[in-house]
């Protein structure tokens, strides 16, 4: 295969990933998102074994100091604890100590601000900064 036949099926193959996951491993830059990734893919297998693992990966990833604050890799953590039915406040406290480490983020706070508003945490989404 040619270097450009082989550039334009990478980037087929890129384009029809993030339709449809929105994570692509095109956005696997941060090693934090590639963990994020792994513990989702073994939250996904049917097998229980590996089930457990993905999720003491996610645990261990949510409780990472310092804390995870890439965008990509948060959104993978929240799809993570969803699948492992965990309860909004636990998901509202991952964003919400990504959002203290970078408080000039918008896009942070924004996420926070709508985790907490899920949780139903109305003192939480109050003190969010915009």
């Amino acid at each position: 295969m040619r270097q450009a036949d082989q550039k334009g099926g990478e980037e087929r193959l890129s384009l029809g990933l993030q339709a449809r996951y929105p994570f692509s491993p095109t956005t696997l830059t941060d090693l934090s998102t590639s963990q994020a990734w792994k513990a989702y893919i073994l939250l996904s297998c049917p097998d229980v074994g590996r089930k457990k693992q993905g999720a003491s990966e996610t645990r261990a990833l949510c409780e990472r100091t310092p804390p995870i604050t890439n965008f990509s890799a948060l959104s993978m953590l929240e799809r993570c604890l969803r699948a492992m039915e965990a309860e909004d406040q636990l998901i509202a406290k991952l964003w919400m100590t990504a959002a203290r480490a970078r408080p000039q983020d918008a896009e942070l706070q924004e996420s926070w601000m709508m985790a907490t508003f899920d949780a139903r945490e109305w003192k939480q989404a109050q003190s969010v900064r915009t």
